[in-house]
């Protein structure tokens, strides 16, 4: 069976005739008018200067955009701190991976504070774990490095003792 592709109002569609192709770019323009596009920007108090701003990249994804804003400047200048992250397919779901994304900014090694939980208050608490599990490995691949271990072998080491610590948890 032929798939005919096209182009129609800017937004590709496919199906198994030109209609059917046509009706499926349709589709894919009303969801997105239903769902809108009002963006969202995440941000703390205590990390004044992250500031995640969420937006519709495409017809039918979402993505996010970290930038870094001295607050001494107010908003100017601003600079990109990442390269978009995009393909989400939902507004929640990009909300959800930029809140995940500045507690990873946020989180600092070189202490033994839980930093960057803030983000993801009220999230499902299988975030905060996640969080914690990303915390624990970047501090040991850390502690290994600091020990002289090559970086693979950091890596490889760190895995095995959040393995470890996985198994134990279970």
């Amino acid at each position: 069976m032929t798939t005919i592709n096209l182009v129609y109002c800017g937004v590709d569609g496919s199906g198994a005739t030109v209609a059917k192709a046509k009706q499926d770019a349709a589709s894919k323009i009303e969801r997105c008018i239903s769902e809108g596009f009002n963006p969202a920007i995440v941000s703390h108090p205590k990390y004044p200067e992250f500031i995640g701003l969420v937006v519709r990249d495409t017809v039918e994804t979402w993505g996010y955009r970290f930038f870094n804003v001295n607050p001494s400047e107010l908003a100017f200048p601003v600079h990109p701190v990442s390269a978009c992250s995009c393909g989400f397919e939902s507004r929640d779901a990009a909300i959800v991976a930029c809140r995940k994304h500045a507690a990873q900014v946020a989180m600092r090694v070189d202490s033994d504070e839980r930093t960057g939980l803030e983000f993801l208050h009220g999230l499902h608490e299988m975030h905060m774990r996640d969080h914690l599990g990303y915390i624990a490995w970047q501090r040991d691949y850390q502690r290994l490095r600091m020990a002289g271990a090559t970086d693979s072998d950091a890596h490889a080491g760190a895995k095995a003792d959040l393995a470890l610590v996985a198994k134990i948890a279970a």
